[in-house]
């Protein structure tokens, strides 16, 4: 496995915290390297909007978790990972569907002082940028790919407010600063970026912007200029993509 799908792991037990699932990744390690991999990245998609964001109960996963660990086991060779998938499928049609996600997104991750949630926000964030160039192509489901050259180390990944968190006098907006901690207002930078850029206008934003690895960055170089329109604007595009991304 790639070191990007070995860091699904991590981001399944360590950031999302998802316990109930250990029992059929136990069992997945009977599938070989290849399918439990697939599992661990639909599984992260499914519980990042299933769980995290839209705050189903998790009992309703129990029997198709136990259920799909029991057939691993009993039949590795012949098990198909489209069962689960299935299941899943439907509970997020079900329970956690798209509009609810979207109202969700903009609920939840919002910057605070809270650093689990801002681990949230980088890990969204962080996803949409392996995933958004299959997704802008039409892809989903089994099409959609990752592009899995860059594995992001969610502590050293720093977020960047657009219009700054501590704006200085001559650049404070009064239209933006009640809206600096919604989603749309944020992006994510290494760490050496971040601490260049500071509070500086977007205009000097733009240029670190546009020579970002980061391809969602270079898409903020492209706006003339930072205002509510654009902020709305970059927020309906995280939203749009997420629906895509975060399916089975």
């Amino acid at each position: 496995a790639s070191n990007w799908e070995v860091d699904r792991l991590y981001r399944l037990v360590t950031i999302l915290r998802h316990e109930a699932a250990h029992p059929l990744l136990m069992a997945a390690t009977k599938l070989g390297e290849k399918k439990f991999t697939t599992l661990l990245k639909f599984l992260e998609r499914f519980v990042f909007r299933y769980i995290n964001i839209v705050g189903a109960h998790p009992s309703p996963l129990y029997s198709p978790y136990y259920t799909e660990a029991v057939a691993m086991r009993s039949a590795a060779a012949s098990y198909s990972l489209d069962s689960l998938k299935g299941k899943l499928g439907n509970l997020l049609t079900d329970r956690a569907p798209a509009q609810q996600f979207r109202t969700a997104l903009l609920a939840k991750l919002q910057y605070s002082d809270d650093s689990a949630r801002n681990r949230q926000i980088k890990h969204f964030l962080t996803t949409l940028e392996t995933y958004h160039a299959s997704a802008d192509k039409g892809d989903k489901g089994k099409k959609l790919k990752a592009n899995d050259m860059t594995v992001f180390d969610l502590a050293s990944t720093t977020l960047e407010h657009v219009y700054p968190q501590n704006a200085a006098s001559a650049l404070t907006d009064s239209k933006l600063e009640p809206l600096k901690a919604r989603l749309g207002n944020l992006t994510i930078l290494s760490g050496s970026d971040n601490s260049e850029l500071g509070n500086v206008s977007f205009a000097k934003k733009k240029a670190v912007f546009s020579k970002s690895t980061v391809t969602l960055n270079r898409e903020l170089s492209t706006y003339s200029s930072w205002d509510e329109v654009a902020l709305e604007k970059r927020e309906q595009r995280y939203l749009d993509l997420a629906i895509k991304v975060f399916d089975v």
